[in-house]
């Protein structure tokens, strides 16, 4: 399944790292090296060893990559 273009997915659902970088074409040290610098949605903790992508951020990294921003909602990275 493509979550990008599986518009039964909500918005609000999670998606793991294995699918975020098969969306992407992106390996996990790009994703994390491009969170760093803001240009990649964080990942949301939800548990404290699991983390998980919402799938409205990626769809909305995923029209516009280069222009996208991050949302006011969207939970940052933990140190």
């Amino acid at each position: 399944m493509n979550t990008y273009v599986d518009d039964r997915l909500p918005s609000e659902a999670f998606i793991r790292l294995p699918e975020v970088s098969s969306l992407t074409g992106m390996k996990r040290s790009t994703i994390y090296a491009r969170i760093k610098a803001g240009k990649f949605p964080p990942p949301c903790k939800l548990t404290e060893r699991a983390s998980a992508w919402r799938v409205g951020e990626i769809r909305k990294w995923m029209v516009d990559p280069l222009g996208w921003t991050p949302s006011r909602d969207v939970e940052g990275p933990r140190p």
